[in-house]
């Protein structure tokens, strides 16, 4: 760990290091994804505004109140002022982000990510989840020289103008606390999710970005409770191939 912390702003260390303490992340996914993960054995980063969740990655968590004051106190115009709050919210919105869990019986995960609804509109948990071990996978990432850092998810009671404008052009420290900000705040809605998440910092240019990944990162299979027999025979055939891979059967 204090070789990957190497070359980081003293700033970022606390915060990583709450990752540190989840060995494993996990991916709840329905089970066409889960299979495809597995054949390619990737990961997924989907850009900010591929989200579920609009007001995630977006200019809206962030109270703007001192442009309005700047403008008046020095007079200048929107005309110069717009532009530029548009292009910072569309760079917001291209920041990627893989969306994980921190542990493997998630009841809301498998609930919105790895189930479906039959004909009567009764869920149906037939996903899979994947857990990847933390360590391998960041320093996967990390040797492939992708910008990623992981972070725990803060919740709170309302996101919009949650975070001070002002941040994103002070100190070095305050320009950190913006950015953290804004890859790490979501609406206490989602707090049931307990999510994890991997942030890719540079701008996607694709609303999906997959990396391929060493076997090694993948850990554990679960499958949810009514995966069929054929699905599992499947899935077992697949991971054949990886080095440390178990099952578990919910």
């Amino acid at each position: 760990m204090n070789q990957r912390n190497k070359h980081i702003d003293p700033f970022w260390i606390p915060l990583l290091k709450q990752t540190y303490q989840i060995p494993i992340f996990y991916k709840y996914l329905s089970f066409a994804n889960a299979k495809l993960m597995l054949e390619k054995h990737n990961i997924q980063f989907t850009r900010g505004d591929g989200l579920n969740d609009h007001r995630d990655l977006d200019i809206c968590k962030c109270d703007l109140s001192i442009i309005d004051a700047l403008s008046i106190r020095f007079n200048i115009p929107q005309s110069i002022i717009a532009p530029k709050l548009q292009a910072q919210a569309k760079w917001i919105k291209s920041i990627g982000v893989c969306s994980l869990g921190q542990t493997g019986d998630n009841p809301k995960l498998w609930d919105d990510y790895a189930s479906t609804k039959n004909w009567m509109g009764k869920k149906r948990e037939n996903g899979i989840c994947i857990g990847l071990d933390q360590n391998l996978l960041i320093d996967c990432l990390i040797k492939q020289k992708h910008l990623i850092s992981a972070f725990v998810v803060n919740y709170v009671k309302d996101v919009e103008k949650t975070i001070p404008w002002e941040l994103s052009f002070g100190s070095q420290k305050e320009i950190w606390e913006f950015l953290y900000r804004v890859y790490a705040t979501k609406d206490i809605k989602w707090q049931d999710e307990n999510e994890i998440r991997i942030v890719y910092a540079d701008a996607l240019t694709e609303v999906y970005k997959r990396i391929i990944i060493d076997k090694s990162c993948f850990k554990y299979v679960i499958f949810g409770k009514s995966i069929s027999k054929k699905q599992k025979f499947e899935i077992e055939e697949l991971i054949s191939t990886y080095p440390n891979i178990q099952k578990i059967y919910r």
